[in-house]
């Protein structure tokens, strides 16, 4: 029985491809066999395994399209699926394994060559490897090679399961979860899947309603993008993601003929979400990036840049307009230009996080509003550890700012000047951050700023 059917209380039958007449022989188009198959486990009650073994010559099964129906174990055990040739050669859509509307479908183990190669002439709208339209569908052990569009489509496919394949090249995306109604693409998991060579839209992509998602502990390699998070305008979105232990390497430069957006974790829209734990290397563009969103937790991330090839803006946080969110405890490094760059943040706390910028360290525009920076340790080789705009409403409260002798570690809360300079509210002394205390030892008094202008500290004792 296949591991498949770990919450499958009963197998009503178990049949192979060959013994309706599959071939095998990398010539002959076995479709008819392998429908044929698919069919009759459509006419047995309970659960039945339809199984591809080897062909007795080793070589693949041609094939063209699939349709796999509910209680349907489709199981790969060794046999390689190949889409023939030229089958793929106009605009639209086209299905090679699918269960379009039928619900409690599992693909296990499966071996398919996508032949991308040699269906080069279409433009598509869809042509993904395996699509999943039908609750509990679910994806496990696959190995999926030179998809024709996408690897992996989850569509309208409520409760499913995405976990521990291999999908190698893509021209969009190696695994698309999507939603197009609402309400239909929720408690999904997708996890230990590992994605190379997806190059226009890379790893893993995330769209439209699609809500209730975990994508957790998945490796993305040389790919356009890392996991993207796109919304579709009019306030549809994907919302409630867990984005947590990703391991991501060579994204964006590795892809650049297919024009990616070369960003890590990217999420344009969402609300109540948590990226957390992932690592990502050698990423050349906005290593992580959010554009709308709100009630975010982005903790814990180890990210760096690749500054050998950057992109125009090698980011490695780049907050565009985000309310009531965290950013804390993240460790961000290599990266070209600005190490956090916040646009129009709103109530958001920047907390305890490490940044290493060969250019500036954190920016925060004069749109910052009601937003606290705090513990966190900035150095920026060649520009400024912190770029903060006039009309910024931003507390800052004990930063370390590595970069900058004139601004160094006196940040961590106290300075001292000496008897021969004059009183801290002479003018003569700009304060490093609003609270800062100053101890004048010729005087032997206490002062603290009240704002960050010279001349606007008041004596405390």
């Amino acid at each position: 029985m296949s591991k498949a059917l770990e919450n499958v209380t009963k197998l009503n039958d178990m049949v192979s491809v060959t013994d309706f007449g599959a071939v095998g022989d990398g010539v002959t188009d076995d479709t008819a066999a392998f429908q044929n198959a698919l069919d009759y486990a459509n006419t047995k009650p309970g659960w039945v395994e339809v199984v591809v073994p080897p062909s007795t010559s080793g070589s693949e099964y041609i094939f063209t399209s699939l349709k796999v129906y509910t209680k349907t174990i489709f199981k790969g055990a060794g046999g390689v699926l190949k889409l023939k040739s030229g089958t793929v050669t106009g605009t639209g859509s086209f299905y090679p394994i699918h269960n379009l509307g039928e619900a409690d479908v599992i693909y296990d183990g499966l071996i398919v060559d996508g032949n991308q190669a040699n269906n080069n002439a279409f433009t598509p709208t869809v042509c993904d490897t395996i699509t999943c339209v039908g609750d509990r569908s679910q994806v496990i052990n696959c190995n999926l090679t030179n998809a024709v569009d996408s690897g992996i489509m989850f569509s309208s496919a409520k409760d499913g399961r995405c976990q521990n394949n291999y999908i190698d090249g893509a021209p969009d995306l190696c695994i698309y979860i999507n939603d197009s109604t609402g309400s239909t693409q929720d408690n999904a998991i997708i996890s230990g899947n590992i994605c190379k060579n997806g190059k226009s839209g890379g790893g893993i992509g995330v769209k439209r309603y699609a809500a209730n998602l975990v994508i957790s502990d998945n490796t993305i390699a040389d790919c356009g993008n890392g996991i993207t998070v796109e919304d579709f305008g009019g306030g549809v979105y994907p919302t409630n993601l867990q984005i947590v232990n990703n391991s991501l390497n060579g994204i964006g430069y590795t892809q650049r003929a297919s024009a990616p957006a070369e960003r890590g974790i990217s999420i344009s829209a969402s609300d109540n979400f948590i990226v957390a734990n992932n690592r990502i290397r050698n990423c050349s563009g906005q290593i992580l990036y959010f554009g709308t969103v709100t009630k975010g937790v982005v903790s814990g991330n180890h990210v760096i840049g690749y500054t050998a090839s950057p992109a125009a803006s090698n980011v490695g946080l780049y907050v565009v307009t985000a309310t009531d969110c965290t950013f804390s405890g993240n460790n961000i490094s290599g990266v070209q230009h600005q190490g956090v760059y916040s646009f129009t943040p709103t109530k958001c706390v920047y907390a305890n996080n490490i940044v290493y910028s060969t250019g500036n360290g954190m920016r925060f525009n004069a749109a910052t509003s009601d937003c606290i920076a705090t513990g966190n340790i900035v150095s920026a080789t060649s520009g400024t550890d912190f770029e903060i705009y006039t009309g910024a409403k931003l507390l800052q409260r004990d930063n370390i700012s590595m970069g900058q002798s004139s601004d160094s570690l006196t940040r961590v809360g106290w300075r001292s000047v000496s008897g021969a300079q004059p009183l801290p509210n002479a003018g003569t002394l700009t304060p490093f951050y609003v609270g800062e205390y100053v101890i004048h030892l010729g005087a032997n008094t206490l002062w603290q700023a009240f704002g960050e202008g010279a001349a606007e500290y008041k004596q405390l004792a």
